[in-house]
């Protein structure tokens, strides 16, 4: 998926045969429902329907709805965000930043925008739009439905760019940071702080493999819960996450998951005959050692940033 400002989105099909096919105009990513092409800047995907097909987020220019497509199948897609609370209430924010995270570990994935417009003197033409905007989560309520959920430090306008989460304490709920633009990055601690509900995957590759095992999913079986997730090489905008989250309440269980790459020609991938069991340990972290096709190694490289100040939300 190929989100372009002012121009129609791509959306590029993997033909199997080492070429790709753009089939954003038939699947209905392409423009708005007008036949606009919007201002979009980040995208992702996630699992918001726990095992029900797959959902696009899209962060696009202010007076635009923010897009939540959301497929079964892969081919067509029906834009969910009127209805879902998430395009009307987000409709003044200009949204670079975008991911998919479980905030508050109930089991199903929410959603973060990162705001800020390009324009300091947009207000001078266009007053109820602010040069600072404030981030949004959105908490998902089940059946297609997102929560606004801002508070404390979350509503203090900035001009975001960048976004990304991480459990930055290893106290097993994630945390957000947040990148400004000429301006410096900050860090929202997630005051969840109960890792009895999370369990924590990194993916790594091994032999020819990529070392970071991007394209691989994880389907884990949580309780009644069924949660997928994709190690993908980049999202949001101008970042990425680095490992994979699930979480079900308190008491839930990881009964097993599963490891596979995406089946050629499909955005899903192909699950294998027998899923993985596997035992949580004290820290409810699980690392895997997993072959991807041949990609070369990379060496690793620890990166330090500095922050104007840690905030909670």
């Amino acid at each position: 998926m190929v989100a372009n400002d002012t121009a129609p989105n791509n959306l590029y099909r993997n033909r199997g045969d080492g070429t790709f096919e753009d089939t954003a105009v038939e699947a209905g990513v392409a423009v708005d429902e007008a036949g606009r092409a919007r201002g979009a800047m980040g995208v992702a995907w996630g699992d918001t329907k726990n095992g029900r097909g797959s959902t696009l987020a899209i962060g696009n220019f202010s007076n635009e709805l923010k897009s939540l497509y959301w497929t079964d199948a892969g081919d067509v897609f029906l834009d969910e965000s009127p209805r879902s609370g998430v395009g009307p209430s987000s409709l003044l924010a200009l949204t670079f930043g975008v991911f998919f995270f479980d905030a508050d570990l109930d089991g199903r994935l929410d959603l973060f925008l990162a705001n800020g417009h390009v324009e300091p003197t947009v207000q001078q033409v266009q007053k109820d739009v602010a040069y600072r905007q404030s981030p949004i989560l959105y908490l998902n309520r089940g059946e297609g439905r997102f929560e606004r959920a801002n508070g404390g430090e979350l509503s203090t306008p900035l001009v975001a760019r960048g976004a990304a989460f991480a459990d930055l304490e290893g106290d097993g709920d994630l945390d957000v940071i947040v990148v400004e633009n000429g301006g410096p990055a900050h860090v929202y601690l997630n005051r969840t702080d109960d890792p009895r509900k999370s369990v924590r995957v990194t993916l790594v590759g091994t032999g020819a493999s990529n070392r970071d095992a991007v394209g691989a999913r994880v389907k884990a079986s949580i309780g009644a819960l069924t949660l997928t997730q994709q190690v993908s090489g980049g999202c949001s905008y101008l970042s990425a996450p680095a490992t994979l989250s699930t979480s079900a309440g308190p008491t839930a269980q990881l009964r097993s998951f599963a490891t596979f790459p995406a089946a050629a020609g499909s955005p899903f991938g192909r699950e294998p005959k027998a899923a993985r069991k596997v035992k949580q340990n004290r820290r409810n972290s699980v690392s895997l050692h997993y072959r991807l096709p041949t990609a070369p190694s990379r060496t690793s490289r620890t990166l330090r940033a500095r922050t104007s100040g840690v905030n909670g939300f």
